[in-house]
């Protein structure tokens, strides 16, 4: 008579975490994607390897997440450095947009204003009202732009009369100075890009 032999029961079958797999993935693009890729790619890293970790007879992958954890810090980190040495020169660019808009706004307050003081024995308008709307179709067309993009009415020195030369005087600039130049619009219609901070005799005018 034979005896059965007991059968150990059936081993559980093992597969790779989906968490692992795109840890790995998502850190090798990092390297093109930037960010997008690497910080998702470290979250699916520290998940694949809690996940392996906790039932380690059924997942596998521990060794994906950790590369995928490595390689998506990795592109992250050198994403943070690429972005770091791009924004002074980004900033710059918008700067200097700025300053050009501003450039050609008070150009345009120049012109209306020596326009209104040929109209008015050389006398500029008391404000800047005064040049609608026969000079100007709306005083908003004469407002600069702000470093944080408002735009607002540029400051104007009233009571000055049409001057020619070296006796020009400065008639208006952007409120608040920012940046590493400040546009000035003088009496003889002349814009001048000058460095901040403003020499006390130009500030003199606009107290």
């Amino acid at each position: 008579m034979s005896t059965l032999e007991p059968t150990s029961p059936p081993l559980p079958q093992t597969k790779t975490s989906v968490a692992a797999i795109w840890s790995l993935v998502l850190g090798i693009l990092s390297f093109c994607l930037t960010i997008f890729a690497g910080i998702p790619a470290i979250i699916l890293g520290i998940i694949g390897i809690r996940n392996v970790n906790r039932d380690p007879q059924r997942l596998t992958g521990k060794g994906l997440s950790i590369a995928g954890l490595i390689t998506g810090f990795v592109g992250t980190l050198i994403s943070l450095v690429q972005i770091s040495a791009a924004l002074p020169a980004y900033m710059g660019v918008q700067e200097r947009a700025l300053q050009i808009k501003n450039t050609s706004t008070l150009t345009q307050v120049g012109l209306a204003c020596r326009m209104f003081a040929a109209d008015h024995d050389g006398k500029f308008p008391d404000s800047l009202n005064d040049l609608t709307p026969d000079y100007v179709t709306e005083v908003n067309d004469l407002f600069v732009v702000m470093e944080n993009r408002e735009k607002v009415a540029p400051r104007y020195v009233s009571g000055k009369k049409l001057t020619q030369g070296s006796d020009a005087t400065p008639l208006a600039m952007p409120p608040d100075q920012f940046g590493s130049r400040v546009p000035v619009l003088f009496t003889d219609g002349v814009v001048q890009e000058l460095h901040v901070p403003l020499s006390p005799e130009i500030l003199a005018g606009f107290d």
